[in-house]
């Protein structure tokens, strides 16, 4: 994917995208097998594998469902946020390749010491604006305490600030009464989840909070996930 050594164009394909393309290559073969309900079809990744899944489901409608995991900056993050995994971090020699060349419009200065200027404060759409991409299907998130990388309070503001676009669509976006996230509790009643685990750049402990989404958001009350 880093064009064996050539310059790309501006508008090809980063990795990001390739990989949401396999997504919905995936799915074509799914729909002519018998024995898979392709309409319950989901994509989950961690990491950079989080950001692509994430992709996918905002450019691929048929998915039903999506995990993205632990993504930070070009994933589920707000890219404007000075913290951990800046957007520029992702511009670098062993990643600008998953991002389409275009992007890099909106990456720099990056200048120690100071947050401002950047040029991504100037950039239209964020985070949320490729979340918002999904509605009203369900989407899961989390984040980590330790995992400052990745920006764990970043991820909880792009869940709540697409969160509008859900409801314009008649979904229910991301529920939660409390100020600020608490660490371990699962708030998983809309149709975007989120939860910050105790722990690092991982979606073990998610597991059991998405499974119980997973039921509630593709099986109804039933809670049976075959």
């Amino acid at each position: 994917m880093c064009n064996r050594g050539n310059w790309r164009n501006p508008s090809d394909w980063g990795t990001l995208g390739a990989w949401a393309w396999g997504v919905g290559r995936l799915i074509d073969y799914f729909e002519g097998d018998r024995d898979v309900d392709a309409k319950k079809i989901g994509v989950t990744g961690p990491s950079r594998y989080g950001k692509a899944a994430l992709v996918a489901m905002a450019c691929e409608p048929r998915l039903a469902i999506a995990f993205p995991s632990c993504a930070g900056s070009l994933g589920t993050k707000m890219n404007r946020r000075h913290w951990g995994q800046d957007l520029e971090n992702s511009g670098w020699e062993q990643e600008y390749h998953w991002v389409a060349g275009n992007f890099f419009q909106w990456m720099g200065p990056l200048d120690e010491g100071n947050y401002l200027p950047r040029r991504i404060e100037g950039c239209p759409v964020d985070g949320h604006s490729l979340l918002a991409l999904c509605a009203p299907r369900p989407v899961f998130i989390n984040a980590g305490t330790r995992d400052s990388w990745t920006d764990p309070y970043g991820t909880y503001l792009t869940a709540a600030t697409a969160t509008p676009v859900y409801a314009l669509l008649g979904g229910r976006g991301l529920i939660m009464t409390d100020p600020k996230p608490r660490t371990d509790v699962g708030y998983i009643s809309g149709n975007i989840a989120y939860r910050l685990h105790e722990g690092g750049h991982t979606d073990a402990p998610d597991w059991p909070a998405f499974f119980e989404f997973a039921a509630q958001q593709l099986f109804g009350d039933s809670g049976q996930i075959e």
